[in-house]
């Protein structure tokens, strides 16, 4: 179970050496660094694809944001590493703030109430760093969209099988949306170059689209023909030898 809550004593943290090395903007960022490191998938560490997109989920100017994960970095509070879909920002020490270090730690029922199977799995819409992160795809795919003349999308709504879909690529192992971007660009077939077929956001993440694009299917290829679409070539192809 993934703790709810984090120890923060406030004798300590107004005694420590925070305070010398940054300011108020920078103290509350990285705070929030430690909210965010709490509440994602793997407990002390937390992913984010730019500080741009950062600092938008954290409603922080980047300037600060900037400054706060400098300070951080020097003075050892934190790490910060390349991954697949950014980075991850791991905050170092992680068990000073853990919240089930002895028996005396458990959370008080007054905390959030998550549900039956007692996980995290139900602040899955409304986790800050998963928010953030399909604002990011939502740009990515635009920004693809219009490279290649297909059809941008507006939004990603709260409950909507688009994001229900997208939510499902998320638990996806693996997933990773710029390199299913890669395999879609692979492919003249997708991009509409080979028919009027053109692939669209929901399409690409649809089950078991997403994992014919991931395992190469359509690359640089047209896909297999149904029977009426193969007996229609059959006859355009003796018709054209009459």
């Amino acid at each position: 179970m993934k703790p709810l809550w984090i120890k923060w004593y406030p004798v300590n943290w107004l005694h420590s050496t925070a305070r010398d090395e940054m300011d108020a903007a920078q103290r509350s960022t990285f705070q929030d660094f430690v909210c965010l490191a709490a509440i994602s998938k793997e407990a002390g560490s937390f992913k984010f694809v730019s500080i741009e997109s950062l600092s938008r989920m954290l409603n922080t100017e980047t300037k600060v944001v900037e400054s706060t994960i400098k300070v951080c970095l020097d003075r050892k509070r934190i790490s910060i590493r390349d991954d697949a879909e950014g980075k991850v920002m791991k905050i170092l020490k992680w068990k000073v703030y853990q919240s089930f270090t002895s028996v005396d730690d458990k959370p008080r029922k007054a905390q959030i109430k998550v549900n039956d199977k007692d996980d995290c799995s139900s602040l899955l819409n409304t986790n800050p760093i998963l928010l953030t992160l399909k604002e990011d795809i939502r740009y990515l795919w635009c920004e693809f969209a219009r490279r290649h003349g297909l059809t941008e999308i507006k939004d990603i709504l709260k409950g909507s099988k688009r994001e229900r879909t997208l939510n499902a690529r998320l638990e996806d192992k693996g997933f990773d949306f710029k390199a299913l971007l890669a395999k879609v660009e692979e492919s003249p077939f997708l991009l509409g170059k080979k028919t009027d077929f053109k692939a669209t956001f929901d399409w690409i993440l649809a089950p078991s689209n997403y994992q014919k694009i991931i395992e190469g299917n359509y690359r640089g290829t047209t896909p297999f023909d149904g029977p009426r679409e193969w007996l229609k070539k059959q006859e355009e192809k003796d018709h054209g030898n009459d």
